[in-house]
């Protein structure tokens, strides 16, 4: 009985905390399981799980979805992209980061797991969007 008592405390406290997993600024998921079940997305990129794909996608979508040529990120398939795709061949933005923890905020007010997500971010913007304000490194730690 005590056990079930502590499950549903647990369970309470974690939808109420569930809404700082978000994003404010773009309403995605900020918060992903440390579970390696990789997947390949649309875009050759190997994500190490369907939810960081999804909050790839939804990232993608909240900053690229008004643009005419926009294509939405999607499972191309379970398992690793092949190493050939890893870097996209248009634009020569790597696309394949560790899965590492280490939180970086980008100049763009979001945070990045480490800084090779950074840096692949800001090259996509680069290449997606040239007039945009490019994303820099703003400093180590998530965002506030």
């Amino acid at each position: 009985m005590a056990f079930l008592q502590y499950l549903i405390v647990a369970v309470l406290v974690a939808g109420s905390q569930a809404h700082s997993l978000v994003d404010r600024q773009t309403g995605c998921q900020t918060f992903c399981p440390f579970v390696f079940m990789p997947v390949c997305g649309s875009n050759g990129q190997t994500y190490s799980n369907e939810c960081h794909l999804n909050v790839g996608a939804c990232n993608l979508a909240a900053q690229f979805s008004n643009e005419a040529d926009y294509e939405p990120l999607t499972l191309a398939h379970q398992g690793m992209c092949s190493r050939k795709r890893q870097l996209n061949a248009v634009n020569n933005c790597a696309m394949f980061c560790t899965f590492q923890f280490d939180p970086v905020c980008g100049s763009n007010g979001q945070t990045y797991s480490n800084s090779c997500h950074l840096n692949s971010a800001a090259c996509m913007t680069a290449f997606n969007n040239p007039e945009a304000e490019p994303i820099t490194f703003a400093h180590q730690g998530m965002c506030s």
